[in-house]
C-alpha cells in the first residue's frame, strides 16, 4: 500500500505542470495579497488620494461700497440675502437630463414666485410670436453669441439677418455636428425659452461661474430647493448680499439702481481691462452708475476641490476679495426729504392753478408763464398711467358704468377699424395726412408697430433710407399701402412671419396677408387701446365723472 502512495507521488512531481502550478499559486497569493493591502490596510488613504483629482478655480464677489449723504447718514447699502445659483456641473449628463433639471428647478422658484433674473433677447411679443427686445449692433453681439462665432466680422450673412425663429430653433435643435441644447418638443414655448435662456448664459459664460438664477430668496424657497439639491447637480444655495436703499423716494433719481450687466455695458467696462463678467451686477443709472469703478471692489478667487464625480470637497481662498469704496455726496439727506414735501406741495398747487375745463393750452410753445393744462390731459394721464384700470372695465365684475364705457371704446375701436381697413385698401392712394390728425395718428402706429423690434415683420435694417419710395412715404407723397406693397418688392417685409413657406405669391396676395397680420396685432395692443381712450377723453365721448 505504500508503495503504491509512493509511486503516485513520485508521477505527481515528475509532472511538468508541477513548475506551472506553482507559477500560478505564487501569482494567486501575491494578487490576494495586493487587494488586502489595498482594501484594508490602506484602503482608506488611497480612496483620499483617488478624490482629489481636480481643484477649480473660481471667483468671489467684492461687496459693493455703500453711499452717504454729507453728515455720515446711510442711503444706500448691502444687507446679507440667499441668492439660488447654477454651475455648468459634469455631473448634469446629458441634454435631456440637463434640460429636465433646468425646467424642475425653475418650476420650484415660480411655485415660491420667483422668475429667472438671466438676460436673454429673445421674447415672446404680444401677437405671441418670437421676437428681438434690442436691435443694431447688440443684436449683431446677440447672435454672434448664440451662432458661436468669434466675432461679428466671422458671421456669414444669414446669420447676420437671422429672425428670432431662426436663432431660437439653431439654439433649441441645433444642426448637423452642432447639436447646441436639444429642447424636446414636450415643452411648450415658453417654458423652452426659458430652459435656453439658462443654457444660452451656461454656453457664452465660464463652467466655473455662478449664474445667479433668483436672488434674495425668502426662507421658505431656500428650504424647498435644499430639499431637491440631490436631483440638481451644478444648483446651490449661495449666501450674497442685495442692494437696499433708504428712503428710496426721495433719492431713487439721484442714486439710481443697480441691475444685471447687458452686452453693450460689459463691451464698454472691459474695455481697458477685462474685469467683468455676463453675472455681474453694475449700477445703471444715477451715482450707481456714475461712481461704478469706485464703488464696484476687487474681486477675490477661491480653489474648489473636487473629486472624480465633481462633488466639492474642500475650499480654499486664495485671494480675498476687497469691499468697494464707500461714496459721501454733498446732498443733506433731512433737507432732501424737507424740499421733497415742499415741492410736492407746491407742485399740485401749481397743477390746480393752470388747470382749464377749455381745449386750450395757452401759452405752451410760445410762453411758459401763461402755459394752461386742459383737464382732459389729467383724465388722458389717470388712464395712460394705469390710475384706473381699463383693463377691469371688461371683466365680470365690472361696475355698470365700467361696462358702460367699455362698450364706447369698442364701439370706437371698430370704427378705427373699419377706416384702417379703408385707408389700408391695396388700391388707397390716402396719405397719412389726407387722412385727417386722428387717423394719421393711428396709421404712423401701424407702421411703428410693424417695424419695432419686437414685431419685426418691416426689417427697418433693410431698408434703404435713401431709397425714392421711402423718402415719399415719409414726406407724405405715398400712402401707407402703398409703400408696404413697395416693400414687399423690395424684400424689406420678413415674409416668414405670415407663414407663406416656399410657395409662390403675388405681390398683392402678400401684401393682404401683411394688412390682416397688422389688424389681428392691434386687437389686443395694450398701447393702441390706450390711444383709443385718449381718442375717446379728447372727442369729449368720455366725460370726466365717467373717468
Amino acid at each position: 500500500m505504500l508503495d503504491v502512495l509512493l509511486d503516485k507521488l513520485k508521477k505527481l512531481f515528475s509532472s511538468r505542470m508541477i513548475p506551472i502550478n506553482l507559477i500560478f499559486m505564487g501569482m494567486f497569493a501575491v494578487l490576494i495579497y495586493q487587494v488586502f493591502v489595498m482594501q484594508i490596510v490602506e484602503g482608506t488613504a488611497i480612496a483620499e488620494k483617488q478624490e482629489y483629482l481636480n481643484n477649480d478655480s473660481r471667483q468671489i464677489k467684492a461687496t459693493r461700497g455703500n453711499i452717504y449723504d454729507r453728515n455720515g447718514k446711510l442711503l444706500a447699502y448691502n444687507e446679507p440675502s440667499y441668492s439660488i445659483v447654477i454651475r455648468n456641473s459634469g455631473l448634469m449628463g446629458t441634454n435631456a437630463e440637463k434640460n429636465a433639471m433646468i425646467h424642475k428647478l425653475i418650476k420650484l422658484l415660480e411655485k415660491y414666485g420667483y422668475d429667472i433674473e438671466l438676460n436673454f433677447n429673445i421674447i415672446i411679443n404680444e401677437n405671441g410670436e418670437l421676437a428681438f427686445d434690442i436691435s443694431g449692433d447688440q443684436l449683431l453681439r446677440f447672435k454672434k453669441n448664440a451662432f458661436c462665432k468669434p466675432s461679428i466680422s466671422k458671421m456669414e450673412e444669414e446669420e447676420k439677418n437671422a429672425t428670432a425663429q431662426e436663432v431660437f430653433d439653431f439654439l433649441k435643435n441645433g444642426v448637423s455636428g452642432s447639436p447646441m441644447f436639444r429642447i424636446s418638443d414636450e415643452y411648450s414655448l415658453e417654458d423652452a425659452l426659458k430652459i435656453m435662456t439658462v443654457r444660452y448664459q451656461m454656453l457664452i459664460n465660464d463652467p466655473s461661474y455662478d449664474l445667479t438664477l433668483a436672488s434674495n430668496v425668502d426662507k421658505e424657497t431656500v428650504a424647498a430647493v435644499k430639499e431637491n439639491l440631490a436631483d440638481m447637480p451644478g444648483v446651490e444655495v449661495k449666501l450674497e448680499t442685495s442692494r437696499v436703499y433708504n428712503d428710496s423716494v426721495y433719492f431713487a433719481h439721484i442714486l439710481g439702481y443697480t441691475g444685471l450687466i447687458n452686452s453693450t455695458e460689459l463691451e464698454k467696462l472691459n474695455e481697458n481691462e477685462k474685469i467683468y463678467e455676463e453675472t455681474d451686477v453694475v449700477g445703471k443709472t444715477g451715482i450707481e452708475k456714475e461712481m461704478e469703478s469706485y464703488l464696484v471692489g476687487t474681486k477675490g478667487e477661491s480653489t474648489i476641490t473636487l473629486n472624480d464625480s465633481g462633488k466639492e470637497l474642500d475650499t480654499k481662498v486664495t485671494k480675498q476679495p476687497v469691499s468697494g469704496n464707500d461714496v459721501y455726496l454733498t446732498i443733506d439727506r433731512d433737507l432732501q426729504v424737507a424740499s421733497y414735501h415742499i415741492l410736492e406741495k407746491n407742485i399740485a398747487e401749481i397743477l390746480l392753478s393752470v388747470i382749464t375745463p377749455e381745449m386750450d393750452y395757452g401759452g405752451k410753445g410760445v410762453n411758459a408763464a401763461k402755459i394752461k393744462v386742459p383737464i382732459y390731459e389729467v383724465y388722458n394721464a389717470l388712464l395712460y398711467n394705469n390710475v384706473v384700470d381699463i383693463a377691469h372695465f371688461r371683466e365680470e365684475d365690472a361696475t355698470d358704468l365700467e361696462k358702460s364705457v367699455y362698450q364706447k371704446f369698442l364701439d370706437k375701436r371698430e370704427g378705427i377699424f373699419n377706416s384702417l381697413n379703408d385707408l389700408l385698401k391695396i388700391d388707397s392712394t390716402v396719405t397719412n395726412s389726407a387722412a385727417g390728425a386722428e387717423m394719421e395718428e393711428y396709421l404712423q402706429y401701424v407702421y411703428s408697430k410693424l417695424s419695432s423690434s419686437q414685431v419685426g415683420i418691416i426689417l427697418s435694417s433693410k431698408i434703404n433710407k435713401e431709397d425714392t419710395q421711402y423718402l415719399n412715404y415719409k414726406d407724405n407723397k405715398l400712402s401707407l399701402s402703398k409703400f408696404l406693397q413697395y416693400a414687399i418688392t423690395q424684400n424689406w417685409v420678413d415674409l416668414s412671419k405670415l407663414g407663406v413657406g416656399t410657395e409662390y405669391y403675388r405681390t398683392d396676395e402678400l401684401y393682404e396677408k401683411l394688412k390682416d397680420y397688422a389688424m389681428n396685432l392691434l386687437v389686443d395692443d395694450k398701447e393702441f387701446e390706450k390711444k383709443i381712450y385718449r381718442t375717446l377723453v379728447f372727442s369729449k365721448k368720455l366725460t370726466g365723472r365717467e373717468i
